[in-house]
């Protein structure tokens, strides 16, 4: 059972929670690990970081990177830390849980004894960094009898920009930290409208499609749709439904759907109420259209593809229709020329990671991760 002392008051914005205790999280590969945390610091107020700081040891160490717990997969490849040695942690918790958090400590405490909550799913942490301190003598030659005439202590660690792409410190609104994420991972985009972008994403020549970034600084909210290019014929729409279901199934974040009435497939993805993580959204909104294009290629006849419009406009309920923004040839207008074509935005080649591998167009940091040092 995890215990809690009376969270005392670091300052005037802070409080910090003891706990002490061992937790284990669940990563989605099903992968358990178990980490002491140490304590919990939060904000005085809901408009700010909840961050854990914990120990483990090597082996745990490598499980989080073996199963990219706590979005672990930002990491740049590195040498790995001793064993032997304990590793200092520090996790962010996601923004939409740590706002549902209890004020009382005894209560926060008490989830992390129930395995499937939220508190106690990888996914709901962010890794900002980890350490491990070393000694190391300043003498060496035993050879010569010489005796080590001090110690010295060091640190070795990683760290990633987690904080920052939450927005944590800045003063963005969610539309400029959209924009500002597209400059720095190097994304080629193209503003369909006010409050609506628009990304061409390659796996190759064959294989492409628009994804859609809708920000909404009102709410701090943001949306990102996939947009299969090919209609679904109305024959084999039944098939390609099940294939989504399932896929769905299967899915922490983000559903697929498939408007019955004309065979559009978009994957929709919804961070709310404020951007989490732009570069994690997009690339799992890129990795779930990836992992079904083959598949539904298969459903479209060989009468040649009717190319999908636009996203739907005000009044869309969420289930794929679409409504006034259709014109009367049954198209979308946000980003349609006219003539059937898709606008002409540039392709942002990616890797098998849904990372955007960049070109002679593009600026900035040429991956789409969160920024690991």
């Amino acid at each position: 059972m995890v215990c809690a002392s009376k969270g005392a008051r670091m300052d005037d914005q802070k409080t910090r929670l003891e706990l002490g205790a061992d937790v284990t999280f669940t990563a989605p590969t099903g992968a358990t690990l178990t980490l002491t945390v140490d304590h919990l610091t939060r904000p005085v107020t809901s408009d700010g970081p909840v961050t854990a700081i914990c120990t483990t040891d090597r082996e745990t160490w490598d499980t989080i990177t073996d199963h990219d717990c706590f979005h672990a997969e930002v990491l740049q490849p590195q040498a790995g830390f001793e064993p032997g040695r304990e590793i200092d942690v520090r996790l962010l918790l996601r923004p939409s849980v740590a706002r549902r958090l209890p004020d009382s400590g005894v209560e926060i405490a008490d989830t992390f004894d129930d395995p499937e909550h939220r508190l106690c799913q990888t996914e709901s942490w962010f890794l900002l960094g980890a350490t491990q301190t070393f000694e190391s003598a300043a003498g060496f030659d035993e050879q010569l009898g010489e005796e080590f005439a001090e110690t010295f202590t060091g640190e070795v660690g990683v760290s990633t920009d987690w904080e920052s792409v939450f927005g944590y410190g800045s003063d963005e609104s969610v539309t400029e930290s959209v924009e500002s994420y597209f400059e720095e991972a190097g994304w080629e985009y193209e503003v369909v409208e006010e409050g609506l972008y628009q990304l061409v994403v390659a796996l190759d020549d064959q294989r492409q499609w628009p994804v859609f970034v809708a920000p909404d600084d009102a709410s701090g909210s943001c949306s990102l749709y996939a947009v299969f290019p090919d209609r679904i014929p109305a024959g084999r729409r039944g098939d390609a439904a099940a294939l989504l279901a399932a896929h769905n199934y299967e899915r922490h974040q983000g559903a697929f759907g498939l408007d019955p009435a004309d065979g559009e497939v978009r994957f929709r993805l919804a961070l709310l109420p404020d951007v989490e993580s732009i570069d994690y959204a997009l690339e799992s909104t890129v990795d779930a259209m990836a992992s079904v294009y083959d598949d539904l290629v298969g459903f479209v006849d060989d009468g040649g593809p009717t190319l999908v419009g636009d996203l739907p406009r005000d009044g869309d309920t969420g289930d794929g229709d679409t409504d006034s923004g259709d014109t009367s040839d049954g198209d979308t207008d946000g980003g349609d020329t006219g003539d059937g074509d898709t606008n002409d935005a540039h392709s942002n080649e990616i890797d098998s990671r849904g990372d955007a591998v960049g070109d002679s167009e593009t600026t900035g940091d040429d991956t789409a991760d969160g920024g690991g040092e």
